[in-house]
């Protein structure tokens, strides 16, 4: 992780959140018509937080542990704000 400023230079000293997400994918058999022989699926997407950790950057990137215990896709969230908030 590493932070950048305005000035194009790293930033050290900023409060980083970093999550790591599960995204996970359910779906449902709709209810049609039966009779055209047609199935329809509604497919839902959802991101479940497996990880949250807070850094605090440095000038040179610091590295974030994040394991995933099983397969699949994951998501890798950073969060922070600047002066104003």
């Amino acid at each position: 992780v590493v932070a950048v400023g305005v000035d194009d230079k790293a930033l050290a000293g900023q409060s980083v959140t970093v999550r790591l997400k599960r995204r996970v994918w359910n779906s449902t058999l709709r209810e049609t018509n039966f009779a055209t022989g047609e199935a329809k699926y509604v497919t839902e997407r959802e991101d479940r937080k497996v990880a949250e950790l807070q850094v605090v950057t440095k000038v040179e990137p610091i590295e974030v542990p994040l394991e995933a215990k099983e397969p699949g896709v994951y998501v890798v969230e950073l969060e922070a704000r600047d002066l104003l908030g």
